[in-house]
């Protein structure tokens, strides 16, 4: 198991994370998701670097990344892009789409909530830009024990409920 204990501040750290809610299902509270984020990569991955772009996109348009960049037809629960030569523990750079319909779907399927679902399709994604790779059964089964332990500990210190912000209502109602 890794240390979680906090590290000195090293004057090179750089985390920038980036959150861009597309679509119109749910309001996400990004606030929540940044620092459970930040703390995903500086506590428990022990990363010093990471440039990280997270996107919550609709099934539409999920369904159209997934073709033009895979050609795999319809939605998938999360696609990651990384821009430099993933290496374990040397940071995490890319991009992370997000489908937040495909969460609210497999919530029911699993028995969890959409907002646990999210955190899991996060953890994922980050994972893969660490070099995780989920194609053959025996590194599927070892990125798979790190994504639930990884899940585990945030589910342990966030309250991932308050993920979903309330609606925002017409003016003048109640």
């Amino acid at each position: 198991m890794r240390n979680t204990e906090a590290r000195p501040h090293n004057e090179s750290t750089m985390i920038e994370l980036s959150f861009r809610n597309l679509q119109r299902r749910k309001r996400l509270n990004t606030h929540l998701l940044h620092q459970l984020t930040h703390d995903l990569i500086s506590r428990l991955l022990r990363l010093d670097h990471a440039v990280i772009g997270f996107q919550f996109v609709s099934s539409r348009r999920m369904a159209e990344v997934n073709w033009d960049y895979l050609q795999h037809e319809g939605p998938t629960d999360v696609i990651t892009f990384g821009y430099e030569p993933a290496k374990k523990n040397e940071g995490a750079h890319g991009d992370i789409y997000i489908c937040v319909e495909v969460a609210e779907s497999q919530s029911t399927e699993f028995g969890t909530s959409w907002q646990q679902e999210l955190i899991r399709y996060l953890v994922h994604g980050i994972l893969h830009l660490l070099g995780f790779d989920d194609q053959q059964p025996a590194q599927r089964r070892t990125m798979k024990r790190e994504e639930n332990r990884l899940v585990r500990h945030l589910e342990a210190s966030w309250d991932v409920a308050l993920i979903q912000l309330p609606p925002i209502l017409p003016h003048g109602r109640t």
